[in-house]
């Protein structure tokens, strides 16, 4: 393997029999990554054959875990053995549907392996909240990790209430500055109002306010909310069920406590990626949320 890099975007792919065509799908990720952004590597962690692609800059192979057990815990040991071999000090791992919207990614990956705050950085979603610990750390001594969250910026859509099946509105968590990538979309839905020419167009076209993008129903176009008064009004005219109001205000609520100070700087201009878990679960009480 080449020389250990300083930071880089690892692809994860590992196919055993999908009609899918996810290294397709890798090579078109990394092709537009790499447009935004030229000097930043890219790495492939594969169990099949690739053949050269000028995108990926390292390819490394997986193998099946030996002590894998069921499909769904192999599913997660393969996800770690790749970022355990990565070729990076600081890496982001990513799946073949993220698109990559600014050539800020780069810079703002350099900036957060400088400042070397945290391990190992996640996305999550509201389901898990009371899952998470609060705690910025795991571990105890020498052997604590350094847990933070990825901001809003490292995006994904939501739903609403999965545990009542409220599939749709989807959202995102509020964000400032430019959304620095997006994990999947539905393609077909830019063409909805409010149309926009690609998904990326739709993510930022309020950079960098504080703001949330939602779909408000299975067939509405990607729109932008920067006020909590008018994201509770057309998401729970989405919703459509009284009963079920409060999950959409719940949500909203997240816009009205934006980040402040230095802090609001940071996210404006994208210098950084993750926050601490207790700054975090701050804005979760002062949104009222938990």
């Amino acid at each position: 393997m080449a020389a250990r890099r300083d930071v880089g975007l690892l692809y994860i792919m590992w196919r055993s029999s999908s009609r899918i065509d996810y290294l397709r799908q890798v090579f078109d990720s990394a092709r537009a990554a790499k447009a935004l952004n030229p000097p930043l590597p890219v790495a492939l962690a594969t169990n099949i054959r690739v053949p050269p692609n000028s995108s990926l800059d390292v390819v490394y192979t997986l193998s099946a875990p030996s002590n894998g057990g069921d499909a769904l815990r192999a599913k997660w040991i393969f996800r770690l053995l790749a970022i355990a071999g990565s070729p990076f000090e600081l890496t982001l791992a990513v799946d073949a549907s993220v698109t990559v919207c600014s050539s800020r990614l780069h810079a703002a990956m350099q900036s957060e392996l400088a400042r070397n705050r945290f391990d190992f950085a996640v996305g999550f979603e509201a389901v898990t909240l009371r899952k998470l610990a609060s705690s910025d750390g795991l571990g105890q001594g020498g052997d604590r990790i350094r847990v933070m969250r990825l901001l809003g910026s490292m995006a994904a859509f939501k739903s609403l209430d999965k545990a009542a099946r409220l599939w749709w509105p989807r959202y995102t968590w509020p964000f400032a500055g430019e959304a620095l990538l997006l994990h999947s979309y539905e393609e077909a839905i830019l063409r909805n109002a409010p149309a926009h020419p690609n998904i990326c167009a739709a993510m930022n076209e309020r950079a960098p306010e504080w703001r949330m993008i939602a779909q408000d129903t299975h067939s509405s176009g990607y729109q932008t909310h920067t006020t909590q008064r008018v994201c509770v009004q057309e998401v729970t005219s989405a919703v459509g069920n009284a009963t079920r109001a409060a999950a959409p205000a719940r949500v909203c609520r997240l816009l009205a406590s934006p980040p402040a100070g230095a802090l609001a700087e940071l996210q404006r201009s994208n210098a950084i990626l993750a926050e601490p878990l207790s700054t975090f679960w701050a804005w979760m009480r002062a949104s009222s949320v938990v």
